[in-house]
């Protein structure tokens, strides 16, 4: 790799990173990358129990990005503990292959972002960056079906005043991590759009702050989707 400086922008300062995953080589050519963009931690690991012991151990953690190598992941994504990881830091599967069209899966079970097996270096720390602010990182496709997605959003227990269709689809983008930007982008709408929108829900539930309207959505909404990440829109 050669030895260059690199601007501010494409910096990791402060940002910890955990990376599982079965190829040495290449876990730690990707962790001298990121060191040497000023991560403060950059650690390896190749076994399932070991990274999800120094979770647990470690607790919930803001700078903190785990990458999960898809290679190394369950062909269903079961027996993983996406639950300790998301509940500790942002997590990111890379090494995805574009067919295998797992992303809204891993949506739902808390993965904050995706990186295929083409992409760059470059484009995986613009990935990082993003999810830092609190955003997802997924192509836009994936980003309208998870706005656009209806199932079990239909029913609004009896007392809480009706939202319309499309303020129930951006609810739930809402407390699935989606960042006002990415909403209006999905809809094809302005982001003041968004706001008018966000400004109308928060009035017919009675809430003031992106924390409160997901926490009435689990507590008002039937059959609400709790396998989203929910804990990652609570802490905007």
């Amino acid at each position: 790799m050669p030895n260059c400086r690199h601007s501010g922008g494409s910096m990791l300062n402060d940002v910890q990173i955990f990376i599982f995953g079965r190829f040495a080589l290449q876990n730690q050519l990707l962790a001298t990358h990121f060191r040497k963009l000023n991560a403060s931690t950059c650690r390896i690991f190749s076994d399932r129990d070991e990274i999800q012991s120094a979770l647990c151990r470690r607790g919930s953690c803001d700078s903190l990005v785990v990458l999960l190598d898809a290679h190394s992941l369950p062909a269903d994504g079961r027996d993983f503990p996406f639950r300790t990881m998301r509940d500790t830091g942002k997590t990111a599967v890379f090494n995805l292959a574009p067919s295998f069209g797992l992303e809204w899966g891993l949506i739902r079970n808390g993965v904050r972002g995706v990186f295929y097996e083409h992409d760059t270096q470059e484009v995986l720390v613009k990935g990082i960056q993003t999810m830092m602010t609190g955003e997802l990182w997924f192509p836009r496709r994936i980003l309208s079906a998870m706005v656009c997605e209806d199932e079990g959003w239909e029913d609004v227990q009896e007392g809480a005043r009706v939202l319309t269709s499309r303020e129930q689809r951006i609810l739930q983008a809402l407390c699935g991590g989606a960042s006002n930007p990415q909403i209006a982008e999905a809809l094809c709408i302005s982001p003041y759009t968004v706001k008018t929108h966000l400004y109308n829900i928060y009035r017919k539930i009675n809430v003031t702050s992106r924390h409160q309207a997901c926490q009435w959505a689990m507590s008002n909404w039937q059959q609400f989707p709790t396998d989203t990440k929910v804990v990652e829109a609570l802490r905007g």
